[in-house]
């Protein structure tokens, strides 16, 4: 289980290691947390993980706001 504090987090099918920068309390995923690579920073698109580690969204540029539109885009498949 992560927090808002950890560091050295590793993701599978994801390389190197992961920090957090944000968290999120949500009604669908619980609270979610924001990772940044620690080799390549904001460099590199970041990964929104829910508290066991497992991925929501990928590739994400511009924080939860890219939650929010994946979410959209789930409820609009449905």
């Amino acid at each position: 289980m992560i927090t808002i504090n950890s560091e050295h987090i590793r993701i599978e099918s994801h390389t190197g290691a992961w920090y957090t920068i944000g968290e999120r309390d949500t009604e669908l995923h619980g609270k979610l947390f924001l990772l940044e690579n620690e080799t390549h920073g904001d460099d590199a698109a970041c990964l929104i993980v829910n508290e066991a580690c497992e991925v929501i969204v990928d590739e994400v540029w511009n924080g939860f706001l890219d939650y929010e539109e994946w979410l959209a885009g789930q409820t609009e498949e449905k």
